[in-house]
């Protein structure tokens, strides 16, 4: 897995951008709090040549420990979907 840090020294090495590693971070730091504030915001988020992040809620419901067969409540959640467009999908495969 890599980090951002590691993906930021590697734009600033092969110097895709012609920017500072400071730069370079600054800028991807805001993508990712714009994201964030976007889905909170309730809209979705799509990214030209990487994917859509949406929100995706999950009701409360029942559920079983699996060690000692008891149920229990799990409560609600929302979480981040991510559907990967068909060029990034491409790219891996």
């Amino acid at each position: 897995m890599k980090t951002l840090t590691e993906i930021v020294d590697e734009i600033h090495k092969n110097d895709l951008t012609g920017a500072t590693k400071s730069r370079i971070s600054s800028i991807a730091n805001a993508l990712i709090t714009r994201v964030g504030d976007s889905l909170k915001g309730g809209n979705d988020v799509r990214l030209n040549n990487l994917g859509t992040f949406s929100l995706k809620h999950r009701d409360a419901r029942m559920g079983r420990n699996p060690a000692t067969g008891e149920q229990v409540q799990i409560t609600a959640k929302t979480s981040i979907k991510f559907k990967a467009t068909k060029s990034l999908a491409d790219a891996v495969a």
